[in-house]
């Protein structure tokens, strides 16, 4: 296994794990990484590329989906989102930078949008249950585009990780909706 995470020799008993290329992403497929993810009790990073190099990452907390997003266009995806499930708030990145200047830096590092997120609901900006529908919202848009992709190499990253303050998502049910 050639990812940045070690597992157990019970815990690698799914060819997901002793592989780093997932040939046609397909749900069922997508389903049985994330089921893996969760029985192993994964805390990280799950990072996608795509054949193109276009790149997914999926923040995980014992093996469920925390926060999703992409490495070409974040700041797009974030402020549709925002648009349409957030419409109080607004979608001026200007406006973000006050609110991530009182952000920890190594927080900030590991995924801006979430620690918005979590300072709106401490701040009783927005309820949990609307950062929920913001990161469900997100997460599926993800998994729709990495669905698209023809094949996925995939890597561990167990070093960075976000705790699951506002939504711990079920992938099976994101990939349905999918």
């Amino acid at each position: 296994l050639k990812t940045t995470i070690n597992f157990t020799e019970s815990a690698m008993n799914t060819s997901f794990l002793d592989s780093l290329f997932i040939g046609e992403f397909t749900a069922a497929k997508q389903t049985e990484l994330f089921e893996t993810l969760t029985q192993v009790k994964f805390s990280g990073q799950l990072l996608l590329t795509g054949l193109t190099g276009k790149q997914w990452i999926f923040h995980l907390y014992l093996g469920h989906i925390v926060y999703a997003t992409d490495r070409e266009h974040p700041v797009r995806r974030w402020q549709r989102n925002l648009t349409v499930q957030l419409p109080q708030i607004s979608t001026f990145p200007e406006l973000w930078n006050k609110e991530l200047d009182r952000t920890a830096v190594e927080n900030f590092n590991i995924c801006w949008q979430y620690q918005l997120l979590c300072s709106w609901v401490e701040q009783q900006k927005i309820s949990r249950e609307q950062a929920t529908k913001m990161i469900w919202s997100i997460v599926v848009e993800v998994l729709f585009d990495v669905t698209q992709a023809r094949g996925v190499n995939y890597e561990l990253r167990q070093e960075q990780s976000l705790p699951a303050k506002l939504a711990a998502i079920d992938a099976r049910y994101a990939i349905a909706e999918v």
